[in-house]
């Protein structure tokens, strides 16, 4: 189901009611969107668990554009119209570039890619359930492996800004930043927990939501981590110091000047999945 928050919705807090996008979800064993990513209030690409990419280039139309992948999508990351990247749980990336889907590419055999960030379409960052990260600059074959997580946990999320800001999160509470050459830890800032994601708008300032209803924010240079009114399964940080988070019974909430709105139920108790904002409305 898609929900969108656009100026004049007709649902409640600000969003559109929800509507089925997925054509292929009931004859592909109940397939279920795992990863949005906007470009724009009207254009939106987005990936489900058989394989499936669907794209939305006017308000609330969506239409399945690709449905060549070996395995379930996981994450997609679209920094233009022109340009994405989606990544599967058997180390492959598809790519859209120059009006067409390539064929999978694999980038890390034998492992589960998580997530997948493209500030542009000349630089993309992928990350595996093996605490490693895989580097795209422009060759569609070239994705050079680093370690992160020299534990090699899985590394959930991934959130790059530009070519030398990423922040990456793994299932024991860890933050991994790169600077354009090399990864560090920036500790265990939320320990006992898994991160789910994080959301980057800029090298100074961050966002990450756990599975135990929790968010670690960057700001001032430094990494906290504070309860938050709901457990959250996305989050999006379009600007600075603002972020939206969707929650796993159908919730939505704000942060914005250091605290976070209460919940709004948008989707009764349903549990969201993904989430994408591109802008403040």
């Amino acid at each position: 189901m898609l929900f969108r928050s656009v100026s004049g919705a007709v649902g409640p807090a600000g969003w559109t009611l929800a509507r089925p996008i997925d054509q292929r979800a009931y004859q592909d064993d109940n397939a279920s969107i795992t990863s949005v990513s906007c470009v724009s209030a009207a254009t939106c690409f987005a990936v489900d668990s058989s394989g499936n990419v669907l794209a939305s280039t006017a308000m609330n139309s969506w239409q399945i554009v690709n449905a060549r992948a070996q395995s379930d999508f996981v994450s997609i990351s679209c920094p233009s119209l022109r340009f994405c990247a989606a990544a599967d749980n058997s180390g492959d990336v598809v790519l859209f570039s120059q009006g067409t889907w390539s064929d999978p590419i694999s980038i890390d055999p034998g492992n589960e890619l998580m997530s997948v960030s493209c500030p542009s379409r000349a630089f993309c960052v992928a990350v595996d359930n093996a605490g490693n990260a895989f580097t795209y600059t422009g060759s569609a074959t070239s994705w050079p492996q680093s370690t992160v997580d020299p534990n090699q946990d899985t590394l959930a999320s991934v959130s790059c800004t530009s070519t030398s800001f990423c922040a990456a999160v793994d299932q024991s509470g860890d933050v991994y930043t790169y600077d354009g050459a090399s990864w560090t830890s920036s500790g265990n800032v939320d320990s006992g927990n898994e991160f789910v994601q994080v959301s980057c708008f800029s090298a100074a300032f961050c966002a990450a939501v756990d599975n135990s209803g929790n968010a670690a924010v960057l700001t001032g240079g430094s990494w906290s981590a504070a309860a938050m009114p709901s457990t959250a399964a996305g989050i999006s940080c379009p600007a600075m110091g603002y972020c939206v988070a969707a929650d796993i019974s159908g919730g939505s909430l704000v942060y914005q000047q250091g605290a976070w709105s209460k919940v709004s139920k948008i989707d009764g108790n349903n549990s969201f999945t993904a989430i994408s904002c591109t802008s403040i409305n």
